[in-house]
């Protein structure tokens, strides 16, 4: 049995894995396992997972494998400690992910699917990573009884909708955020980076919102206000001075472009002049 490097993750979560054939340590009362079995063509070092519980609390861990790459059918164990976000009471709880690769030459590479399934405490879930960076790589699950939605991201679900920000900043940017308002009201925030390097210039970067809010479903639109954040390489972060509103629907694709500098100020723009959106500059 070779045991697996723990991570110590931002959210200060940590996580177990072990790679060839042992016997699983039970899980306490507050866990979950996913398990992530290896049967992609890259030297894979491990994965890590961002998640979402309930719509509500996120967070994420990772491990790797503490030698050489894994071998096709290899698995790890992401063993998560759900005692944080009081869930005792449930028999049950909504659980989303997304994958990531850590490759040996030092690289992460997304899985683009998103997972999302009814999960339980002590409950033990298994999918597989085939394909490769190259072409691209594809989630599945090894248990053809196990009822998990699994979305590429390049298709929306019926609760979603997606902003894209087109990077043409001076500075060395790495991701995005948002905070954003639905009816005039704050609803929720979004973000991300990338997983190596900074952002070249014209490169995207797509924010998919997941939006349960009340009777969204049967309305043709709804007003959507969003604030705008650069995640900048040196790990801080700088706002975008304007505050953008438009009619937006589910499933609807929005594009933006971020340009400027956060010495001189960053400009919010609409990629396209159909795009009916009023963009307000915010002072301070």
């Amino acid at each position: 049995m070779e045991k697996i490097i723990s991570l110590i993750i931002a959210t200060f979560m940590t996580c177990t894995g072990y790679v060839g054939s042992y016997e699983k340590p039970k899980l306490d009362d507050n866990e979950m396992r996913v398990t992530i079995v290896n049967e992609t063509e890259d030297s894979v070092l491990g994965f890590d997972m961002d998640y979402v519980i309930d719509n509500q609390y996120t967070g994420g861990i990772g491990c790797m494998v503490a030698g050489t790459a894994m071998n096709k059918g290899e698995e790890i164990d992401l063993d998560l400690m759900l005692d944080k976000y009081d869930l005792e009471s449930k028999e049950n709880f909504d659980f989303a992910m997304n994958l990531n690769l850590y490759l040996e030459d030092d690289t992460t590479a997304p899985v683009e699917s998103f997972a999302q399934w009814n999960a339980q405490a002590q409950g033990e879930y298994e999918f597989v990573v085939s394909g490769s960076q190259a072409e691209g790589c594809e989630l599945t699950v090894n248990d053809a009884d196990f009822d998990c939605t699994i979305t590429p991201w390049a298709k929306l679900g019926d609760n979603e909708m997606r902003v894209t920000f087109v990077n043409e900043t001076d500075d060395a940017v790495s991701g995005f955020g948002i905070e954003y308002t639905i009816d005039g009201v704050r609803a929720g925030s979004s973000g991300g980076m990338v997983g190596d390097g900074p952002m070249s210039k014209g490169e995207e970067f797509d924010l998919d919102l997941e939006l349960h809010n009340d009777g969204l479903e049967s309305r043709e639109s709804f007003p959507f206000g969003m604030g705008v954040k650069v995640y900048l390489e040196d790990g801080t972060e700088a706002y975008v001075q304007s505050f953008a509103q438009w009619d937006a629907e589910l499933q609807g694709e929005y594009e933006f472009v971020v340009s400027g500098s956060q010495a001189e100020g960053y400009k919010l723009t609409v990629n396209d002049a159909d795009f009916d959106c009023t963009i307000t500059p915010v002072v301070g």
